[in-house]
């Protein structure tokens, strides 16, 4: 009897995990579209790989959302309710639809991993706890800015941005004030970018953080506009986020619809050094990948595939891809920490334990992949790759990359003149000193009298005994040598710089100075009006007998003389000395030669002279007294405060206007110098300890009101005309103080 043996194979099958992808598939011009089939191909590669999510197998159910935040909620409203259950979500592509589906999917407990999205909010744990992206937002790239900004030694820096950046700009206001840097100004590009920058400019900005979205059309306008402005090399530098690597300075491709007036070179030129903070799309470190597949085949299948779906690339394909990879790498993590008798498989949207799992794993992934090294911070940001270019004429060259706060040199960057771009009107402390081309040549000349004057001694005294010279008195001859030769010397001491000097050596210095030119003019003047007087009794004589003026006389008459010099000159040194003081004058923006550099001494002729051509420095003027005179250096200080006197009388005339008022107004060069002046000078105080004129108007006039004296009274009232005012400066108050100020251009209205 033959028995029949049935030989069963028992095949087990992967269990499906499924996730909800959220994808753009038409429209929004296609840029889009390229998303979903990175997506598949992750998938794909995913289910390769024995050693990842063994016995499971990655499923996605995809929908389209169009773009729209309301198609987007639709469709997730109808995947939680539609079997199967999903374990992650995946997406979706733009921001309102990543705010509205983060802010529900945590009541369903479903993790979301984003790939396109940047905005800010995105990071505040609070509102989503379970948001994970693996493109970098702008705020991660914040420590980057900043490490710049202390890598090239500046502190202070203006933000300008578009206003649908406005919340990235504000992040970094907030992160550079926690770095203790300062915050010029912030200004949004939502009027004409020509008045735009004149106010940046006007208020002596030097470096820019611009967010701008990256069209080309977008960064032509900018920097022509800055190339018109000469807000370019070497005294502006600017830090654009983001920005396009294209040949967006080409005017050949200025369309008809743009307003560009610049060329080529004029685009080039202003937008020369301009360093760029960008995001890294693909890996940069050779290729590999943690999960073995090549960047570069990565890149060829994918182009193959859009190609034949006849697709439109999407330059954020590789953040998609990785996004996928790290859902994977974090259901594995998560796989493997679940307590026994709980799989993947038991999830349900009721379970907060598992999804905290999922959190904590997705925190701790880290791989290298297409995109470069994948990681995540506390926030749920991605902690990626930092790429930082800068353009050098028609190019960009890789400088550095940073990559979790490690920056990696790789060039050294690039300046006009090889100077670094300063980040305000640079103040420097300048003396009043004689300049060195005068006090040499006039040392020089003085060297060739004493020189001539010790010739003429000479020969004074080896033809003492001839006729011509026994008659013009030899030894008065000497005596006005010896005055001149005194008058030659003081000539040396009064050109020395004394602040090279010792204090007491300088007040020794002032002694000398008086003495010789006092004792050198009395005595060689002194001596020559003794013959002067000599001569003049002999021939104005009207008696027949002869006068007979010896030496002895003329040497006498020099003798007193020289008396009353020497006796006011004891009196004053013991009594009143000369003191060497150094006097520092009012700081002043002023206009300086092209060839002043640093260490420059600037002399007296140069004190408030402002030539036509702009080379704003900020410099702090000290007049020392021995530069020139040991008395008070009464002209350079009634010059610098004249100048001083008229600035801040014009400062002071502010007037509040009401909102209707700050329409149009108009800005002078000098309304411009007067600019620069007030805000230099303001920021050397503490903002609390200014005292402001709260300026308010009537129909008839302006008049300004001073504080009250007791709560209650009536305010001191001033009357003043104040209608060229630069600002309009608007305080809140309580009691504990200033509670806000805000500062406003406020030129007179047109």
């Amino acid at each position: 009897m033959t028995k029949k043996v049935m030989k069963i194979d028992v095949v087990c099958e992967d269990i499906p995990l499924y996730i909800s992808g959220f994808f753009i598939t038409k429209g929004y011009g296609g840029w889009a579209e390229g998303a979903l089939p990175a997506a598949s191909m992750a998938l794909d590669d995913v289910n390769k790989m024995e050693s990842l999510l063994v016995g499971y197998k990655l499923e996605m159910n995809d929908t389209n959302t169009q773009g729209d935040s309301g198609i987007a909620m639709r469709e997730l409203i109808h995947q939680l309710h539609t079997p199967p259950t999903k374990i992650m979500i995946l997406g979706p592509t733009m921001e309102q639809e990543s705010l509205a589906i983060a802010e529900t999917s945590r009541y369903w407990n479903l993790a979301q991993m984003g790939f396109s999205t940047v905005a800010p909010e995105l990071s505040n744990t609070a509102r989503f706890p379970l948001y994970y992206r693996t493109r970098m937002p702008q705020n991660s790239m914040n420590p980057t800015r900043i490490g710049l900004m202390e890598y090239f030694g500046w502190e202070r820096a203006a933000i300008f941005y578009s206003p649908k950046l406005k919340a990235d700009a504000l992040t970094f206001m907030n992160d550079m004030v926690a770095s203790n840097k300062t915050v010029v100004t912030m200004e949004d590009w939502t009027e004409s970018i020509t008045d735009e920058l004149k106010r940046l400019k006007n208020i002596g900005t030097r470096i820019f953080h611009v967010f701008v979205f990256n069209s080309d059309y977008t960064l032509r306008e900018l920097f022509c506009e800055a190339y018109k402005q000469g807000l370019y090399q070497p005294r502006y530098a600017w830090i654009v986020s983001s920005m396009g690597l294209g040949t967006w300075w080409n005017a050949s491709l200025v369309s008809d619809t743009e307003d560009i007036t610049c060329t080529t070179e004029e685009m080039r030129l202003a937008a020369y050094g301009t360093i760029v903070v960008k995001e890294t799309w693909w890996n940069t470190i050779g290729g590999q990948t943690t999960y073995g597949i090549h960047t570069d085949d990565f890149r060829s299948d994918y182009l193959n595939i859009t190609s034949t779906l006849g697709l439109k690339p999407a330059y954020f394909a590789p953040l998609v891809y990785d996004a996928v990879w790290s859902i994977a790498y974090a259901l594995n993590t998560t796989r493997q920490r679940l307590p026994p008798g709980k799989a993947l498989e038991d999830f349900t949207y009721e379970d907060s334990e598992m999804a905290e799992v999922i959190t904590s794993a997705v925190s701790q992934t880290s791989f290298i992949g297409v995109s470069g090294p994948v990681s995540f911070n506390s926030v749920g940001d991605r902690i990626g790759t930092v790429m930082i270019y800068q353009f050098i004429n028609s190019g960009y060259i890789l400088r550095a990359t940073n990559l979790n706060g490690v920056f990696n040199w790789n060039s050294e960057f690039t300046w006009t003149d090889s100077v670094i771009p300063p980040d305000r009107l640079m103040g420097k402390r300048l003396y009043l000193v004689i300049d060195n081309a005068l006090f040499y040549s006039m040392c020089g000349l003085a060297i060739i009298c004493l020189i001539f004057a010790t010739c003429l001694a000479v020969f004074n005294v080896m033809n003492r005994d001839k006729k011509a010279i026994r008659m013009s008195s030899p030894k008065i001859n000497g005596i006005i040598i010896i005055g001149a030769v005194l008058a030659y010397i003081s000539i040396v001491v009064f050109g020395l710089d004394c602040h090279v000097f010792s204090s007491t050596f300088c007040i020794v210095v002032c002694q000398l100075r008086v003495w010789l030119i006092c004792l050198g003019f009395t005595i060689g003047f002194g001596a020559m009006f003794s013959k002067t007087w000599r001569i003049h009794k002999i021939f104005t004589n009207k008696k027949v007998k002869s006068i007979k003026i010896q030496d002895a006389h003329l040497l006498g008459i020099v003798l007193v003389l020289i008396s009353v010099d020497v006796i006011i000159l004891v009196l004053w040194t013991s009594v009143d000395p000369l003191r060497h003081e150094e006097r520092e004058l009012p700081s002043r923006v002023i206009q300086l030669r092209n060839n002043i550099s640093p260490g420059d001494t600037i002399t007296s002729s140069e004190v408030g002279t402002r030539p036509n051509n702009v080379e704003g420095t900020t410099s702090t003027y000290v007049v020392k007294h021995s530069s020139g005179s040991c008395l008070k250096a009464e002209e350079e200080v009634k010059k610098l405060r004249e100048l001083y006197r008229e600035t801040h009388d014009e400062l002071l005339s502010y007037r509040r206007k009401g909102a209707e008022q700050v329409c149009c107004r108009v800005t002078t060069e000098r309304n411009q110098e007067w600019t620069l002046d007030f805000m230099e000078a303001i920021t050397n105080y503490d903002v609390r300890q200014l005292h402001w004129f709260d300026i308010v108007s009537n129909p008839y006039n302006w008049k300004p009101y001073l504080r009250a004296p007791e709560r209650g009274q009536p305010a001191v009232q001033v009357q003043r005309h104040a209608s060229n005012a630069n600002y309009t400066i608007n305080l809140l108050t309580s009691a504990s103080g200033i509670g806000h100020a805000d500062i406003i251009t406020g030129l007179p209205t047109v």
